[in-house]
């Protein structure tokens, strides 16, 4: 399983038991959802059009994924980040090990 993180504005809605909510200690949410693989490519490429669109109106936009002991982030409001995830085949997993994906830091 891999677990991606996101920002919530405002309290989040009754959750499923894959999915949870953290209250941060600024008051803001974070959504840690735990998702197989199988479709994960569809979702970053849909993670990186909607930061191609509006990035500029959040803060953040981040996918995080846990290979090996270290959790990986790939930063959608990057460019660099989006055009490769954008135009590039290949497997979700693969993204986060190339050099595009930075280390976490909570």
């Amino acid at each position: 399983m891999v677990s991606l993180g996101t920002s919530i504005l405002g309290r989040p809605r009754p959750l499923s038991r894959d999915r949870h909510a953290h209250v941060l200690p600024d008051g803001h949410y974070t959504l840690k959802c735990e998702e197989p693989l199988d479709d994960a490519v569809v979702k970053l490429k849909a993670l990186a059009e909607f930061a191609k669109e509006f990035g500029s109106e959040f803060h953040r936009i981040e996918a995080v994924a846990q290979v090996g002991n270290t959790m990986k982030v790939l930063d959608m409001t990057m460019p660099t980040v989006r055009d490769s995830i954008l135009h590039d085949d290949k497997p979700a997993i693969d993204f986060y090990k190339f050099d595009i994906a930075i280390e976490y830091d909570a």
